[in-house]
């Protein structure tokens, strides 16, 4: 099965990626879900979704095999947040075309986000972008992409709801590069909370950005 990249970010968190080359049903015969998880996978109509779907939950059982422990499914909350069913791990997965990615921490709520670089980010940015970021990114389409990705990774760990990408979720300058660290902040109550998180630039085309809570 190709899980074709594991880190270990610190001894209590493990993330890794899977390269999407089976088809839906062989990725699920592999995930051997339980009855309610297999009915959530098997009614995504999409192929390619079920596909994406099924491999990220695969990456979260493969890192939870590696610490000896078992799958014992994912379930969703109600503000659509993924968890174990046994609780055993905090976890967060993403998706995208050819890729899926997971990662684990044995107490920390984490977020993950993988995204390819894409022309279409260019229409959003004032969107997810603040004036201080859109002047900083200067139409450079592969900031942008770490830019939103960091954002979805800070809104995942945090899942509250109310939140404007482009003045509740914010991140400083930063020099890209192959991997990076990257000072990032989320307003709560109009205070901003720092958090240091981390991105990856992946066969060329995607970036993966990954972190946890304080």
């Amino acid at each position: 099965m190709p899980l074709i990249h594991v880190e270990n970010s610190n001894p209590q968190c493990s993330w890794g990626i899977w390269e999407i080359k089976e088809s839906s049903q062989e990725l699920i015969q592999a995930l051997s879900p339980r009855s309610s998880e297999a009915f959530y996978l098997n009614d995504i109509e999409h192929e390619a979704k079920k596909s994406e779907s099924t491999a990220a939950r695969l990456v979260i059982k493969k890192l939870l095999e590696l610490q000896h422990e078992e799958y014992m499914g994912i379930l969703k909350g109600t503000n659509g947040k993924p968890y174990l069913a046994d609780g055993a791990y905090r976890i967060s997965l993403s998706h995208t075309e050819n890729y899926a990615v997971g990662i684990i921490h044995t107490s920390k709520e984490v977020g993950i986000d993988i995204e390819r670089v894409q022309g279409k980010l260019l229409k959003i940015a004032k969107r997810i972008l603040s004036k201080e970021e859109q002047k900083e990114v200067n139409n450079n389409l592969e900031k942008i992409t770490v830019y939103w990705s960091a954002k979805e990774t800070l809104y995942k760990i945090h899942s509250k709801g109310q939140l404007f990408f482009n003045s509740d979720l914010l991140v400083s300058p930063f020099r890209l590069a192959q991997r990076g660290e990257l000072q990032s902040f989320l307003r709560v109550n109009g205070t901003l909370n720092e958090h240091t998180l981390h991105y990856y630039c992946f066969n060329k085309d995607y970036y993966i950005c990954f972190g946890q809570a304080n």
